[in-house]
């Protein structure tokens, strides 16, 4: 019996860990927001456009900790919300969305993590003022106080 429990003790050990990507919040100002985020894919041209892709996508429906926006700019049901807006979210999703990226740096080569996982670091600035006005003037979200 206690051999059996080892055994099976090792096996949970033993399953992979998949991990996800990640935003942390570096930095923001009056217009923009920085974050750094961790992207995991099998080239740098994906985790590239997976990265930011996954920054705005985070700032709009999960919202950024530490940072003014640590709730979702748009809201917590993302499939529902682009159902009911989804002639704004195809637009935006095609191309759109990088008009409000102002900067997005490689802060690190793609390499394996400790899951043996091809992984990417980069620094994403996003113009949250210019993208709220978007979504205001767009009928996605409500101007504040109307």
């Amino acid at each position: 019996m206690r051999s059996l429990y080892i055994i099976l003790l090792s096996c949970f050990f033993s399953l992979p860990v998949f991990s996800q990507n990640t935003v942390s919040f570096i930095n923001e100002t009056k217009d923009e927001i920085t974050v750094n985020v961790l992207v995991y894919a099998k080239n740098e041209k994906i985790a590239s456009v997976d990265a930011k892709l996954y920054a705005v996508n985070t700032l709009l429906f999960r919202g950024i900790s530490n940072s003014s926006y640590n709730r979702p700019m748009v809201g917590t049901n993302e499939e529902e919300i682009k159902n009911k807006h989804e002639k704004y979210f195809d637009s935006f999703y095609k191309n759109r969305y990088m008009t409000f990226i102002t900067s997005a740096v490689a802060k690190s080569k793609l390499a394996k993590d400790e899951t043996k996982r091809k992984c990417m670091l980069f620094e994403i600035t996003i113009q949250k003022h210019t993208l709220k006005m978007d979504l205001e003037n767009n009928g996605v979200i409500r101007k504040f106080g109307f």
